[in-house]
């Protein structure tokens, strides 16, 4: 980010060279402040969308922020945008890994330009432009729109990667409505696993749970990310009730494997194909209040070998 200026006077240049090294440390970390407030000052504009609305302020994570950065920075590096990335996750694999186990919503924005300038007001201008972007979209093409004004979404990460090439902005969105205990991410398809946790509100109550299997993904190519599009879960999908008491039974002749005790919830991961790939359990909840629609809140991908 330094700009270093030869010249040719021998004793003169070198003492300017070590002045430009001198400051890079304090320049470098300039840089980093400026970013954190761009965020803070981006997630101050998407509350003010969300008032207009009649949605509640989300609240700044960054956990979240942290894997959105490392896309962000992939994505500048390779020269591509998309979801995914080289290693074929998508993201609700991503910010698992990196132990975010909050549903998601991702939106990413770029911008490619010969000598980007990446000074504090052009990148603010460019971010804000990338944000409406995503609030002028029209029905039924307005999934970024949807996301950023969703009234269930709790928190926000910002991610951000710039160089001379251009910009790339992650808007990640996230539902927080319980906590889950920590569960392996890599795992044999011996294992017997079990996934615990606990509301934070008496105001909603666990629906199911549902586990999802995919092969293991497969790295991608430039050309095949620039090819990726919208994202979601795999079709090959197992739903989980809450256990009822006896006699009762679901259509299925089921009673139920999801164990429920006042707030605090756990579940079997059955790895359902009975072979190697990615599971990813994920839990529904609704508000107690009647006609509430169910929702995922949080969801865990484990590698099965």
């Amino acid at each position: 980010m330094t700009k270093l200026i030869f010249c040719a006077a021998g004793a003169s240049c070198t003492l300017l060279l070590c002045l430009a090294l001198a400051r890079l440390p304090q320049m470098q970390a300039q840089m980093i402040s400026q970013v954190d407030s761009l965020k803070l000052w981006l997630v101050e504009r998407i509350n003010q969308d969300r008032a207009r609305e009649g949605a509640r302020a989300v609240r700044f994570s960054a956990e979240l922020s942290m894997t959105a950065d490392q896309h962000c920075g992939e994505m500048l590096r390779e020269k591509y945008t998309s979801h995914w990335h080289r290693s074929g996750w998508k993201p609700y694999i991503r910010y698992s890994q990196n132990n975010v186990n909050d549903h998601t919503s991702e939106n990413i924005a770029s911008i490619e330009q010969n000598r980007f300038k990446f000074d504090v007001h052009n990148l603010w201008k460019h971010l804000i432009e990338r944000h409406e972007s995503f609030l002028d979209e029209k029905p039924p093409n307005d999934l970024h729109r949807r996301s950023v004004l969703d009234p269930r979404h709790t928190h926000v990460g910002i991610g951000i990667a710039f160089d001379a090439s251009g910009l790339k902005l992650i808007e990640v969105f996230a539902h927080h409505y319980l906590d889950l205990d920590p569960v392996p991410l890599r795992a044999s398809l011996g294992n017997h696993l079990l996934l615990r946790g606990t509301l934070l509100s008496d105001d909603f109550q666990i629906k199911g749970v549902s586990i999802f299997y995919e092969p293991f993904p497969a790295p991608l190519s430039v050309a095949q990310l620039e090819r990726t599009h919208a994202y979601s879960f795999p079709d090959s999908e197992r739903v989980l009730y809450p256990r009822l008491a006896y006699p009762n039974t679901y259509a299925d002749g089921r009673s139920g494997l999801v164990q429920i005790y006042g707030r605090r919830f756990s579940a079997p991961i059955l790895f359902v194909q009975s072979k190697p790939g990615v599971y990813t359990a994920a839990v529904w909840i609704s508000e107690k209040k009647r006609g509430s629609s169910p929702f995922i809140a949080s969801e865990v991908s484990i590698f099965v070998e």
